[in-house]
């Protein structure tokens, strides 16, 4: 019979958990960790999802079984606690982080309302929200309804892409810094161009294969022919556009922005009826948002 040498090396259940971050760490780099220094997911992919990930991983790899999780609900308890925890986040700190861009983006914007029309504003933009350590999603608000977005991509000739398919064609962006709960990021938007598929002028179309313009009614088929070839969407590389905007200004910001609430839903539904905006119709909306606040906030205040 073999003599087992060392009393760490008696099997356990931790010793399955260790092998199951090894296969891990295996899947995403090709190889398994060996000593310290170990290369983490974190390096390569920047996600909330995948720091999550990360702190699991890493305490599925210690040395020490004891460190390890004993058992896969540990992991799953783990989970959820991390997960409990991210989603008490400091309001406070969230605004201030977006206060942060703005003042990266636009420094002016000490002087009070600055409204600024070059590309070059835009790209820093997109930039700044990006490179932010964002604890929560970003929204947009419009005053007819609000979402949160993952998304903020500069494409070119002063156009964004909002959230994978959401195409603006930017006029410039309104800027203010206060009270971070009031702090403002206006789109003013122009009317896009539409996309021309065979002679018509359509504003919601697929991008295929970065190659290929049609027309998004072949979403309700899942198929479609290119070169006398039918091909089923799900194999295609896809990009959903959609050109077509019925609003002149679009709110950027945290979820307790005032901005952003739905308290102030009315105001912003107001203020899209105006044709022409200057600095002091933007102070007076600055001042009718102040009338409402998220509640997280009006508890701090």
């Amino acid at each position: 019979m073999y003599k087992v040498a060392e009393k760490d090396a008696i099997p356990a259940p931790s010793m399955d958990i260790y092998a199951l971050g090894q296969v891990c760490q295996w899947y995403v780099f090709g190889k398994t960790h060996k000593g310290t220094n170990r290369t983490r997911i974190t390096d390569i992919f920047k996600s909330e999802e995948t720091e999550v990930i990360e702190i699991v991983l890493n305490k599925c790899l210690y040395n020490n079984q004891k460190e390890r999780y004993q058992n896969v609900n540990e992991i799953f308890e783990h989970i959820n606690k991390i997960k409990d925890s991210r989603r008490k986040v400091d309001p406070f700190k969230e605004m201030y982080l977006l206060d942060d861009v703005i003042r990266a983006t636009c420094p002016s914007v000490s002087q009070g309302v600055q409204f600024v029309d070059d590309e070059k504003y835009i790209k820093r933009l997109v930039e700044n929200i990006n490179k932010q350590n964002f604890k929560t999603k970003l929204w947009f608000n419009t005053g007819i309804g609000n979402s949160d977005f993952s998304k903020l991509v500069y494409l070119e000739n002063k156009k964004i892409l909002l959230d994978d398919y959401r195409e603006l064609r930017i006029k410039g962006i309104w800027f203010y810094t206060g009270s971070s709960y009031d702090d403002l990021i206006m789109f003013e938007v122009e009317e896009n161009e539409p996309f021309i598929i065979n002679g018509e002028e359509v504003y919601y179309a697929l991008i295929i294969n970065n190659e290929h313009i049609v027309d998004a009614h072949y979403l309700n088929s899942g198929y479609l022919e290119i070169e006398d070839k039918v091909y089923r969407l799900a194999d295609l590389q896809i990009e959903e556009r959609n050109r077509s905007n019925d609003y002149k200004y679009y709110f950027i910001g945290t979820m307790f922005h005032s901005s952003i609430i739905i308290a102030n839903d009315s105001v912003l539904y107001e203020f899209q009826k105006q044709e022409e905006i200057n600095k002091e119709a933007v102070y007076r909306l600055i001042k009718n948002l102040r009338n409402n606040t998220h509640r997280e906030v009006g508890y701090r205040l």
